[in-house]
């Protein structure tokens, strides 16, 4: 009877897998239609999508060709307006020529005289030169071979908008070899892709002859569907994707969003679209048989009945109950092993921290925050390479692995994978789990334990933000040591004072109405015997964590009205100068009482001392800060909000409070590069309010010519920035500013 028994067992478990393989080929069978549908959808998908993007950097390219165009145009005309004579100009614009990229331009006179970059005269124009010169708007060639430059050309032309200007256009001519190269504008087996008009003819020379219709017809397009295309370029669409309704084949076209009715058109013929589908349908296959294998190692190891106890010891030790797998002990002892055992092998060990974990079990019940554990814990099994990678979970609830890699960027792409991998299988009761890492590259010569290890990676974890867009850290040594030297400061503050190793150093604003010093900003440096600097971002934040930054605020302003009135005493004329005023001084009880008391000790007239209130500090207590602000200013302070815009913007405070100036942040000066007139406005706006509400405007960080000038255009009232002036000491301040006071036109050339 036993025997009969272990007869049909031997014979059960193989039938059974080959029904299942049977089931599983059935149901392929049944689902190719629905892959192939969903191939060719996502293969129109990512073909309008790769149309667009094709698009924009044509788009791109022509919006930079514009911009030098417009470049060359007003350098034309100001070199007529400021040189002393004809010849002088036409010489300054052909050494202009030199800076561009385009193959020559021409410039056209109000007279009718026509010139090249060369100043050589021009009698008559081609062609495709005389069907843009007469347009009111810049305006583009269609591509043409030109035999003297030996490659096909493109011609943008800028007219001049100035009536006056002796320059009434300029034509610059590029060569369209360089779109061919960064447009990728090009025909495969994988793809083709051209640039027609709204005719539907190829506008480029190597695409000479060929049409939206002959293209389609030779991809098998119906009439119809050739049709509809060309209509909807006739009618100028922005994007349209055709799939074929003979052979699938799929078709994209999108409009060129610029000085041209020109669009994008992009092909994938139908082989492409069938060997997607056929491996999109290897894939699933694969995956199936992954699956079947796993099952199949799972009912093996079901079956397995020998040493149950000994197994079941091992588990209790080795293994986390939650996560099922290897906990800490057991993963630093595989780890070890697999290092000593791959000795050219580069490892990382990677520590991976579930975000607001701590909150996420207080809301939700422990079994649904175990089932995120073991989702995690799957997704790194999964991605292990067997023998060669571990992972476990800490002992306070993070997991760790230990990853091989060979460049940084494979770390990188293995977590990114894993992100996806939890994306995928979504929310779990609502909740969407996300993660940061920490990672650490491991140094054999370093000789560390693996514990060691994880606490590095553990480190480069903690220094990620909670709501960082950063999801991934790797241990810098240096950032270590920046730490204990952190945590070393901490001991030394508290004596810095007594010893003066705090020094004040003076920044001068820059009055641009009057073109004369404004005043200056005091800065506080600490200066540490044998080590030098401190730079102000390691010790700022760590005194307002402690509370000592009142102290070093009292301190600076006491400094400032020390300066002040020996200036007096010397006879030295003064000039406004403002101190910093941080959150925790401005909370503590005696804060009006000190710095109006200090003020009056030392003798400093009315307005000639400025507390600047960082933003953030505006943004709470209103009601506190704006009674302070008005008893500050009743005894002759002048107060600013400093660093507006710097992340923390609230134009309520800028209601609530009685501000004198607003000290714009240098962030407002740093243009989008996709969209500078938005920034311009935005600044233009902010300087506009500031001054309807009657508050002065100070732009700081301003260290180039192009900011001075803009901000002298809409109207900003000072500057303070590397442009100007540095932050110097007290000595080098004085000579500064007396020489700034007794020469007035040498300030003015700085604005000039």
């Amino acid at each position: 009877m036993k025997k009969k028994i272990s007869f049909k067992s031997a014979y059960l478990f193989p039938l059974m897998i080959i029904i299942m393989f049977l089931l599983l080929f059935i149901m392929l069978f049944q689902m190719r239609f629905s892959i192939t549908q969903f191939v060719m959808e996502q293969a129109a998908a990512d073909n309008e999508m790769i149309t667009k993007e094709k698009s924009a950097l044509f788009d791109s390219l022509l919006d930079n060709m514009s911009l030098e165009a417009k470049g060359i145009l007003n350098y034309a005309e100001f070199s007529f307006i400021n040189m002393h004579n004809e010849y002088d100009a036409r010489e300054s614009i052909n050494d202009y020529y030199y800076n561009t990229n385009c193959v020559k331009f021409i410039y056209f006179m109000r007279d009718g005289r026509i010139y090249d970059q060369d100043a050589r005269l021009y009698l008559t124009i081609e062609d495709n030169l005389k069907q843009l010169e007469s347009s009111n708007e810049i305006a583009l060639s269609k591509p043409f071979y030109d035999s003297n430059a030996k490659t096909e050309l493109i011609i943008i032309y800028m007219p001049s908008q100035d009536a006056d200007s002796n320059v009434s256009g300029i034509a610059a001519y590029y060569r369209v070899s360089g779109i061919y190269t960064i447009g990728e504008f090009y025909v495969s087996d994988a793809g083709s892709y051209y640039i027609v008009d709204e005719e539907g003819t190829a506008v480029f020379e190597k695409d000479k002859g060929i049409t939206v219709k002959s293209l389609l017809e030779s991809y098998a397009f119906p009439e119809s569907d050739i049709l509809n295309i060309l209509k909807f370029m006739q009618s100028e669409g922005n994007i349209d994707t055709v799939i074929s309704s003979f052979d699938s084949a799929v078709v994209s076209v999108s409009s060129i969003q610029n000085i041209v009715d020109w669009y994008v058109i992009s092909l994938i013929p139908s082989t492409v679209i069938s060997g997607k589908t056929s491996y999109v349908i290897e894939q699933t296959m694969l995956i199936s048989v992954i699956i079947m294998a796993v099952f199949i190692i799972f009912v093996i190891i079901f079956l397995a009945t020998d040493n149950r106890s000994l197994r079941k010891m091992e588990r209790l030790q080795n293994i986390d109950p939650v996560a099922e797998c290897a906990n800490q002990y057991k993963f630093e002892i595989d780890s070890g092993e697999l290092i000593k055992a791959n000795r050219t092998t580069q490892y990382a060990i990677i520590y991976i921290n579930i975000l607001n974990f701590k909150n996420i079990k207080q809301l939700l019940p422990i079994s649904e925050v175990n089932t995120m554990i073991k989702n995690l814990s799957d997704i790194l099994r999964k991605s292990m390479i067997k023998n060669l990678e571990t992972y476990g979970r800490t002992s306070d609830g993070r997991m760790i692995a230990l990853l091989m890699y060979k460049e940084i960027h494979d770390i990188e792409e293995k977590f990114n994978d894993i992100i996806e991998k939890l994306k995928s299988i979504g929310p779990v009761s609502g909740y969407m789990m996300r993660i940061n890492a920490g990672v650490y590259c491991i140094d054999r010569n370093a000789n560390y334990q693996i514990s060691e290890m994880i606490d590095r990676a553990s480190f480069a974890q903690n220094s990620l933000k909670e709501d960082s867009n950063v999801n991934l850290e790797f241990y810098h040594q240096k950032s270590h040591d920046d730490l204990l030297r952190t945590i070393a400061l901490e001991g030394f503050m508290e004596k810095a004072l007594s010893n003066e190793e705090f020094i004040i150093y003076y920044q001068p604003k820059y009055d641009l109405v009057n073109n004369r010093i404004y005043g200056a900003e005091a800065l506080v440096r600490w200066i540490r015997p044998n080590e030098g600097i401190v730079p102000p971002s390691q010790f700022i934040n760590l005194f307002e964590r402690s509370g000592y930054i009142s102290q070093l605020d009292k301190f600076v302003f006491t400094e400032v009205c020390k300066f002040q009135n020996k200036m007096i005493k010397q006879g030295n004329r003064i000039i406004p100068i403002s101190v910093n005023v941080s959150r925790a001084s401005a909370e503590k009880d005696g804060f009006i009482e000190y710095y109006v008391n200090t003020k009056n000790s030392y003798g400093i007239k009315d307005g000639f001392l400025e507390l600047e209130f960082t933003e953030s500090r505006a943004l709470e207590d209103y009601d506190i800060l704006s009674k302070r602000i008005k008893e500050l200013k009743k005894f002759g302070f002048v107060c600013s909000i400093d660093d507006f815009g710097a992340g923390y913007s609230s134009f309520k405070a800028l209601q609530a409070l009685d501000f004198d100036i607003i000290k714009l942040d240098a962030a407002f000066l740093k243009t989008n590069n996709s969209n500078p007139s938005k920034n311009v406005n935005l600044l233009s706006g902010v300087i506009t309010l500031g001054k309807t509400l009657g508050m002065r405007i100070i732009a700081e960080g301003v260290e180039t010519r192009q900011e001075l000038n803009l901000l002298r255009e809409l109207n900003c009232d000072a500057i303070q920035g590397y442009i100007y002036a540095r932050p110097m000491s007290t000595a080098d301040f004085i000579i500064f500013v007396d020489k700034a006071l007794r020469i007035k036109t040498e300030s003015e050339s700085f604005i000039g």
